[in-house]
């Protein structure tokens, strides 16, 4: 296992996944390219509250559940013939959003290789507490 560090959390992956970041996300993506996972950390704009941040980006149909030991809400739907699957964990000034996305063809093929995945998300604590 390989161990993916940020300034907010740590994950561990297998060694047939890969991690890569573009300006604000971090995109893993497995050797067959059939799933991605995407994490970033959200921060409200200017005039807008957390809360409000959060109403923006959830579906009709979420649920509370937890990821990691760790509250956070979750939903599932499909775009542009893909099927994706997201968490919204609260960090307290932030959210922490995973998104796991593939091909519908591929629905549900790496749901379990990603939630073991998923399952070693550790959050950091920061050096002022």
């Amino acid at each position: 296992m390989n161990e993916l560090t940020t300034d907010l959390w740590a994950l561990l992956l297998p060694p047939e996944w890969f991690a890569d970041q573009d300006e604000e996300t971090i995109v893993i993506t497995d050797s067959d390219e059939v799933s991605v996972i995407e994490i970033s950390a959200l921060y409200a704009e200017e005039g807008q509250d957390k809360a409000g941040l959060l109403e923006s980006l959830l579906m009709k149909e979420n649920f509370k559940t937890t990821l990691a030991e760790l509250d956070a809400i979750y939903q599932e739907f499909t775009e542009d013939d893909m099927y994706w699957r997201e968490w919204f964990i609260d960090l307290g000034d932030c959210y922490l959003a995973i998104s796991h996305g593939c091909d519908i063809d591929n629905k549900s093929m790496d749901d379990a290789s990603v939630d073991e995945i998923l399952s070693t998300l550790a959050l950091k604590i920061p050096d002022d507490e």
